[in-house]
């Protein structure tokens, strides 16, 4: 589980000890050394083409510094499409991107008012007091099958808790942070996105209809701006610099996702990392291993807590893992090496967390590997409709088929008492025009 880590400084100041200072366990890799090209890049690359560089309305929010913000969170808007868009072009080098960014910055520094200061408030009512850019909310995790429940899964909560655990991961090389990062970008972040990478919604649901576009925002220069749709393409931004990590001992692959990477070993020699797959539509995962030399250092792969039937093979010689543990293999690696993973995609079922309203308590859900599955209204008509899974031993036999809408990236065949029903990846769910999603299903 992940600890959580001591606050040494106030300890120090009432004993008189020198502060205890922590050193990460693993760092992320350098600008330039990692490229995906599977499953998550197209998210990636949407976000980049039709929000950062497309609608995303720059000079609208340099106005609210000149003149005063009209609306709540107003003032942060800025910073966040910066710093999703400065968090991309570390990733692509994409010289268009940086322009946009380096006029936009230059655009706001001449907004500093009087004192200094850069707000969407003027001084006379520095620092913004009630209805300013504090607030404070509570979720629930229990509630998740409470019918009454409206709000929850806001994408500002959710990235803020990716960027957490990647600090956590970074500190203490834990891979349950990863575990956690993982479920949230394939299911929560992915499916808060608009089909085309131009937005993101507010807050998502897991039953009735998915996204909501509205929230606390407004519009900018004609497009509708929330503190969620900003924050979005933060934690797209982020996921290429956990995918692959370095530490002391050598390189680190945390997430599964087909691309290149670049490392430098422990005697400062460059690494190349080629990881071909088509995760998580499958979990069959290779790795060829390409070092500048021969030389003796460590790998190590996540091994997920969920996959309990993993098969770690390095030039075909079984090598023993753990669920829940970094499976790492010190050997002197050389060009033409190859790791061979396939991890565990059985399709699990769980029951519904018991909340305070006790008729959410009669559901279930279904998961394959770090994907939480679905039933979609824009391709059955009894998508909220009570049904009877047939499980052994807490496994679900789904089985893959090719998805019916264009924009579904997975979908599976599903056995029922009443017979087979179709689920598709909960990210998939277009509910942008209305229609409903049912996750938690109601058992029969």
């Amino acid at each position: 589980m992940i600890k959580l880590i001591p606050f040494f400084f106030t300890f120090a100041a009432i004993t008189g000890c020198q502060p205890a200072y922590i050193q990460d366990q693993l760092t992320p890799l350098p600008l330039n050394s990692i490229h995906f090209s599977g499953f998550l890049e197209s998210y990636l690359q949407n976000s980049i083409k039709n929000w950062n560089k497309g609608v995303v309305p720059y000079s609208g929010f340099v106005l609210k510094f000149r003149t005063v913000r009209e609306f709540f969170a107003q003032g942060e808007m800025w910073g966040k499409a910066v710093r999703s868009g400065c968090m991309f072009y570390r990733y692509t080098q994409d010289p268009e991107l940086k322009k946009i960014l380096e006029t936009t910055v230059n655009d706001l520094l001449t907004t500093r008012r009087e004192n200094g200061s850069i707000s969407c408030s003027v001084v006379s009512q520095q620092p913004d007091g009630p209805g300013g850019d504090l607030w404070e909310r509570k979720y629930v995790l229990l509630e998740q099958t409470n019918p009454d429940m409206r709000r929850m899964m806001e994408t500002c909560v959710g990235v803020t808790w990716l960027k957490f655990c990647s600090q956590i991961l970074r500190l203490q090389g834990d891979p349950f942070a990863v575990d956690m990062i993982e479920k949230y970008a394939y299911n929560g972040l992915i499916g808060a996105m608009k089909p085309a990478g131009d937005g993101f919604s507010y807050v998502n649901l897991l039953n009735g209809v998915k996204t909501n576009q509205e929230g606390w925002g407004g519009y900018v220069d004609s497009v509708y701006v929330t503190c969620c749709n900003l924050n979005g393409p933060m934690g797209l931004a982020y996921l290429p610099f956990v995918a692959v990590m370095n530490s002391k001992q050598g390189p680190v692959i945390n997430l599964y996702n087909a691309g290149v990477s670049n490392v430098l070993t422990p005697d400062n020699h460059s690494i190349n990392l080629n990881i071909v797959t088509d995760y998580p539509l499958s979990g069959a995962i290779i790795v060829s291993v390409a070092p500048q030399q021969p030389e003796k250092f460590s790998i190590r792969l996540r091994i997920p807590a969920w996959s309990q039937a993993t098969i770690l093979k390095v030039n075909g010689e079984v090598v023993k893992v753990v669920p829940g543990t970094y499976a790492e293999i010190y050997r002197v690696w050389s060009s033409g090496d190859k790791i061979e993973l396939m991890l565990d995609m059985r399709c699990r079922v769980i029951n519904a967390p018991q909340g305070s309203n006790s008729a959410g308590d009669n559901y279930q859900a279904l998961i394959r590997g770090p994907v939480v599955l679905a039933r979609d209204e824009n391709m059955d008509s009894d998508y909220n409709k009570p049904v009877a899974f047939i499980s052994k031993d807490g496994y679900v036999d789904v089985i893959p088929e090719f998805p019916a809408q264009q924009h579904t990236k997975m979908q599976f065949l599903v056995p029922t008492a009443g017979g087979y029903i179709h689920m598709v990846d909960y990210a998939s769910v277009d509910s942008w025009k209305g229609k409903q999603i049912c996750t938690w299903v109601l058992k029969k």
